[in-house]
């Protein structure tokens, strides 16, 4: 395969990688050795051979431990199979960057990670155990580049098609009616009705005649947002008990209710905004479609390269689904 030059900017957003597949992919902590002969131990022997470089158990392990909350597989067997793939996709990611970047890109990212390695981008930083090595951040580097050539730069997303995704999901960009409130909630765990009652009647009193609902609301309210004075964040109807709802969408912006009940206890609500329910125009909503456009072409995109590199590639998978080595023990031993 050829080796083309090509710019790479290491700050370039294309590169921040948020997505799941990488976010195991890059952090593979452990280089890899060619395969050069039997295993000495459970955890040095081979799990994996992909075009001759040795994927042995102790590497997967390894990485099932680091990346042990993150996995949510069924059982260790299928963490240990989840991983296993997740590695052989770095190798033919890297193998194939080696090939394909020029050797003057490698070596301006060669670098770039000794730099990082070496705590060249802050002096003052200490190192931890845990850090990556020089060559595991090249490579996460080259993987970068590489799918930022093959991956991110090719995809396109037309004004046109921004604008056929908005027209055809026309009820996605429809905002519903809301209400931002405040309440006072007195409930009748501890009390009568009655006194429930006529605490949120004195509550109510005291803002008639001049108090700060926000005020009155910090010091007898017992409901959801107390401790905020009582205002509530934009709630549609459906997401507001039936009483605080009906209350609420009777009053102008500014006003405050009458005492009124329901299974909770007493209330009072004041309206301070009433939204109701509009169209999000294309203007404010084309940036999120392009990007979400964009985003699912890329993943396409990257399954369709990991096919392809898998179809052109000798990967021999050594251990049988029945091996004791998928048992998820430990990785006794480690150095």
């Amino acid at each position: 395969m050829g080796k083309r030059g090509f710019a790479i900017g290491l700050t370039d957003s294309r590169l921040i990688f948020a997505v799941s597949f990488l976010a195991v992919l890059l952090v593979a902590s452990a280089p890899l050795a060619a395969a050069d002969g039997a295993a000495e131990t459970t955890f040095d022997r081979p799990a994996a051979v992909v075009n001759g470089e040795t994927i042995t158990v102790r590497m997967v392990e390894e990485q099932i431990e680091r990346f042990a909350d993150t996995l949510g597989a069924d059982s260790p067997r299928a963490d240990f199979r989840q991983m296993l793939m997740t590695l052989i996709n770095r190798r033919l990611l890297v193998q194939t960057g080696e090939q394909e970047i020029s050797e003057a890109a490698k070596a301006h990212l060669a670098a770039l990670a000794e730099k990082r390695a070496t705590g060249g981008w802050d002096p003052h930083r200490i190192k931890e155990p845990d850090d990556k090595d020089s060559r595991t951040i090249y490579e996460d580097y080259l993987i970068q580049a590489y799918l930022d050539r093959k991956v991110y730069q090719p995809v396109q997303v037309s004004p046109g098609e921004v604008r056929a995704y908005y027209a055809q999901n026309i009820d996605a960009f429809t905002l519903p009616e809301t209400l931002t409130i405040r309440q006072v909630l007195v409930r009748e765990w501890e009390r009568s009705s009655e006194e429930a009652k006529a605490i949120v009647a004195q509550a109510a009193a005291e803002v008639v005649a001049g108090a700060s609902f926000e005020e009155v609301a910090l010091k007898v309210s017992e409901g959801p947002y107390a401790s905020e004075g009582g205002l509530w964040p934009a709630k549609t109807m459906a997401e507001l008990i039936e009483p605080v709802a009906k209350a609420a969408a009777a009053l102008p912006v500014g006003q405050v209710s009458e005492p009124f009940h329901s299974p909770l206890g007493w209330h009072i609500v004041k309206v301070e905004a009433h939204e109701l329910a509009r169209m999000v125009p294309f203007s404010d909503a084309q940036e999120k479609i392009h990007e979400m456009l964009a985003t699912a072409r890329r993943s396409d995109a990257r399954e369709r390269l990991m096919a392809r590199l898998r179809s052109g590639a000798v990967i021999q998978i050594l251990l049988a689904p029945d091996d004791d080595a998928l048992s998820g023990a430990p990785a006794q031993g480690k150095s």
